[in-house]
């Protein structure tokens, strides 16, 4: 198809010479209405203020190369990440636990986990809901270069894994997806990236008829306000709301472990408006809380919510953590060679997908320092990223340092912490992009979040997947580097030529 990549598209064209928008971004902005999507999403269920405003009805086209590409970076980093972890404990040579050190409680669970979950099932089988973060690179010297032409962009670059809070962004793809799919004819040329959500959520859930959604009193991400309202509409069972606090054992001789999880005290609704005392038993529970909340529950409390939770764990702890991109990249001839995991192709697919991540006290973190002392490397290049956060919190761009001598002395502080990976930067395109209204679009209840009309964005992806299965793709768009909802980037679809995906799966 002759588009290039990452233009926004009409989805309901039937040829791709009718599709693709017109590059005068002023003459767009009147045929560009975002009430439609608006209506949708209000029509959806409770979403947070300024959410529906923040959905960009357009999408972005991403041709077929691209989304194999995709498709490889998914199925390679899936297998890479899970024979690592399958094997952290027990690995003498590699000896990761002493690459990447946890907080002693965290390891003590998850040696806990590793040993009791181990001759059961393999890690891959049971990671969960994992979003990769990927950057577009651009292969120009212009930093700045605004043009679409697929040669001036280079491979997808990921970022981060996402992994503690399994179903954020899922139900907004899910709501993207139903108003998308509403504008796309049988005659049309595309088809959206993101179809298999619903039906794998329904097979991941549909045999219990309450799903727990464990949380903090601070609400991590969007989805989880919508929650309960989706898991109506899809006929599944009871979407219940519990906090840290209120988890507790019972005895149960019924259970391999002779203990049974209950909450003391839960809720039908996230922000409890509806919490009652009755202990009820968990079976199976999606975590919504940070990871520092986890490590402080009791012991017995821990252990029999990681029995039951719907990402591993491991995956929380292990393939979220930022250091994971750096043990990836160190061990990929490994991977090859001595594991028989990866094959060259998939190994070449991770050492030009992975963004070059160093970890503290390392060999590459210290050679990089000497050189930033020494002027041969610029501090310009890179970005210090906490190592087990999410949503652009606490990022230090080099840029952002006045001197190189302040920024190696976070570098040298970071050594003796390791709370930061060092991430060379990725330079990315900016993209012209369509407003889907004019002004301001609003603003949460803290006036913190005020939603940007500039057209020239930054984009960054995420791919969503469940144990390893590639399930689509969602977008979010801003003036600035990070982009995060939070703060004031616009959310967006991705198609592509329509044969592109797999069908749905069969529920």
């Amino acid at each position: 198809m002759d588009l290039p990549d990452f233009v926004q598209v009409d989805i309901s064209a039937t040829s791709p010479n009718l599709a693709r928008l017109n590059d005068d971004n002023e003459s767009m902005t009147s045929i560009v209405d975002g009430s439609g999507v608006q209506e949708v999403f209000r029509n959806s269920g409770p979403w947070p203020v300024g959410l529906a405003e923040a959905i960009q009805p357009v999408p972005i086209f991403l041709p077929k190369s691209r989304i194999s590409e995709l498709q490889q970076l998914c199925e390679s980093i899936h297998l890479a990440v899970c024979d690592i972890i399958d094997r952290w404990w027990d690995d003498s040579d590699a000896r990761f636990w002493e690459r990447m050190p946890l907080d002693p409680k965290a390891e003590a669970v998850l040696r806990w986990v590793s040993h009791r979950k181990g001759s059961k099932a393999k890690f891959r089988e049971i990671s969960g809901f994992w979003r990769p973060d990927v950057l577009i690179s651009d292969n120009s010297s212009d930093f700045n270069k605004t043009s679409t032409k697929a040669s001036d962009f280079g491979p997808f670059k990921v970022c981060e894994i996402n992994c503690r809070y399994p179903l954020s962004g899922y139900i907004i793809a899910s709501t993207l997806e139903t108003f998308h799919s509403r504008q796309i004819s049988e005659h049309a040329v595309f088809q959206t990236t993101v179809g298999k959500v619903d039906s794998v959520i329904q097979k991941k859930f549909s045999s219990y008829k309450v799903v727990w959604f464990l949380h903090g009193a601070d609400i991590q991400h969007v989805d989880l306000i919508n929650m309960s309202s989706y898991f109506r509409k899809q006929g599944l069972g009871e979407a219940r709301f519990v906090r840290p606090e209120h988890l507790d054992i019972e005895h149960d001789p019924n259970s391999a472990s002779g203990r049974k999880l209950i909450a003391t005290t839960s809720a039908s609704d996230l922000f409890h408006q509806d919490e009652i005392n009755i202990a009820m038993q968990i079976d199976i529970i999606v975590i919504e809380a940070r990871q520092a909340q986890l490590i402080n529950l009791p012991k017995d409390v821990l252990q029999e919510l990681a029995l039951r939770s719907v990402n591993d764990l491991r995956s929380i702890f292990l393939a979220h953590d930022k250091r994971m991109l750096a043990v990836v990249l160190s061990e990929l001839d490994d991977l090859v060679s001595k594991r028989g995991v990866l094959s060259h192709t998939q190994s070449e697919c991770l050492r030009q997908g992975l963004a070059q991540t160093c970890i503290a006290k390392s060999k590459n973190m210290l050679q990089i320092i000497e050189m930033l002392h020494s002027g041969t490397e610029s501090k310009d290049n890179w970005v210090l990223k906490p190592i087990a956060s999410g949503k652009g919190k606490g990022i230090v761009f080099g840029t952002e340092v006045p001197t190189k001598e302040t920024f190696c002395n976070l570098l040298e502080a970071n050594e003796r912490t390791g709370a930061y990976v060092l991430q060379r930067v990725v330079k990315q395109p900016r993209f012209l992009m369509v407003p889907s209204m004019r002004g301001s679009l609003g603003s949460d209840e803290n006036n913190k979040r005020q939603l940007s009309t500039e057209p020239l964005r930054y984009l960054v992806g995420t791919f969503m997947m469940l144990d390893g299965q590639f399930l689509g793709t969602l977008w979010r768009a801003s003036p600035k580097p990070i982009c995060a909802f939070v703060q004031g980037a616009w959310l967006l679809n991705a198609v592509t030529e329509k044969g592109s995906v797999e069908p749905h799966p069969e529920v």
